[in-house]
């Protein structure tokens, strides 16, 4: 962040270097939310591939239930998902309503409907 903050081009390149690294299920979530807030656009896009390439192990980790329904819905409408059937695809979706059914109910249908018509982007 400093490094971004102070313009410092190849800290920055450096530590995109590392986390590009040390991307796993565990973590590409949270290094693909935090790229949307800095310039960084090729590590926003190999963390993003990354969920989309490990979709199935990453839809287990806590980081997938913070997720928004907008980002929800950007992962599973894409093309590159990496999913065999669509019943993972389902599943992460109703574990995601489930965290917090209350605040998420209302995504229901919206997201169900995206994972059953395949909308792609």
């Amino acid at each position: 962040m400093a490094a971004d903050y102070l313009n410092i081009v190849k800290l920055v390149q450096i530590c995109c270097n590392f986390f590009e690294k040390m991307l796993c299920p565990n973590n590409c979530v949270s290094i693909w939310q935090f790229t949307k807030n800095y310039h960084v656009p090729e590590l926003h896009l190999k963390a993003f591939h990354y969920v989309l390439s490990h979709f199935e192990e990453v839809v287990f980790g806590e980081e997938f239930l913070q997720l928004s329904a907008q980002d929800v819905i950007d992962i599973i409408s894409r093309d590159k998902l990496n999913v065999r059937q669509e019943a993972p695809v389902f599943e992460a979706i109703i574990r995601w309503i489930t965290h917090e059914p209350q605040e998420r109910e209302e995504y229901a249908d919206l997201l169900l409907s995206e994972c059953v018509t395949g909308k792609k982007h």
